[in-house]
């Protein structure tokens, strides 16, 4: 059987804002999520990500 993990490739995601710690921390936790095959768990950081950036950095 095939690693799904290298073959898969990750998808788009909202980028975070350069230099901010809490962009960076809900990337860390998606790209995680995402390599254990926890897709739900990732979508739940890219919601977070974007309600961040739409309240912080407007």
């Amino acid at each position: 059987m095939e690693n799904v993990c290298a073959t898969t490739k990750s998808p788009s995601w909202p980028e975070g804002v350069p230099g901010c710690p809490a962009c960076d921390e809900f990337a860390q936790e998606r790209e995680a999520a995402f390599y254990r095959r926890d897709y739900s768990a990732a979508t739940d950081e890219n919601v977070k990500l974007t309600r961040h950036k739409w309240r912080v950095h407007p």
